[in-house]
């Protein structure tokens, strides 16, 4: 199965986000919303970046860190190729991404996402997998 795919909502855009634990679900929902903004295969990992983001809840930090990785993007045009987790627990993420900044010359352009949104936020479990479902304002 792979970890993430996108899912019809009216007017915006979803992923089903897919993970064995908390570290693997963020990573696939880090590179499911970079999937949207171009084609990550086309992407050089010449530029890294460190993320840290702390939230009340899992869900919330789900959020968060989709908003930071967004937020990095219209900022700095970043866009990660690769995600390696350096600490994560329920409240907690610290990554280190490695990508580079968007071209518009040689990167395909996507979808513009402005926002990870509370919408029909959900995290279960299901067996030994975690499921997650995040909608975005484009």
């Amino acid at each position: 199965m792979p970890g993430y795919k996108e899912i019809d909502i009216a007017g915006d855009i979803g992923l089903k986000i897919y993970g064995s634990n908390l570290e693997e679900l963020f990573i696939n929902a880090a590179l499911g919303l970079y999937s949207f903004i171009t084609d990550v295969d086309d992407l050089r990992g010449t530029t890294s970046i460190t993320v840290d983001v702390t939230e009340e809840t899992t869900p919330r930090l789900l959020v968060a860190w989709l908003n930071e990785l967004i937020y990095r993007f219209d900022v700095d045009d970043f866009i990660g190729k690769t995600v390696v987790i350096t600490d994560i627990d329920e409240q907690h993420i610290r990554a280190e991404l490695t990508g580079e900044p968007f071209d518009i010359h040689r990167h395909q352009r996507g979808i513009l996402v402005k926002a990870a949104t509370y919408h029909q936020l959900n995290i279960d479990k299901q067996g030994q997998q975690l499921i997650a479902t995040v909608i975005c304002d484009v």
